[in-house]
């Protein structure tokens, strides 16, 4: 059978080639080539997504170790106190 882009040529200069050249029938080639290309719109918005949602997850890790931190701080004297008590 043999590989199917070495029709393509033949296709375009020839007459479906000139009819279809502005259709939809005149995006023509493998199906993985135009799967992979119809979907490259979608890996883009998924790779941009799950970016955002890791720098997100940083963010929110970040925030509360900072609050927990702060109010370990702020209580620091008491937690002190209550373990010499034995509390």
């Amino acid at each position: 059978m043999g590989d199917p882009m070495t029709f393509a040529e033949a296709v375009r200069a020839g007459s479906v080639g000139r009819s279809t050249a502005t259709s939809l029938f005149g995006r023509y080639g493998p199906w993985s080539f135009l799967i992979e290309r119809d979907l490259e719109d979608e890996r883009l918005l998924m790779t941009l997504l799950t970016g955002f949602g890791g720098i997100a997850v940083v963010l929110t890790m970040l925030g509360t170790y900072g609050v927990l931190s702060n109010t370990v701080n702020q209580r620091r004297q008491e937690i002190g106190i209550r373990m010499a008590l034995g509390r």
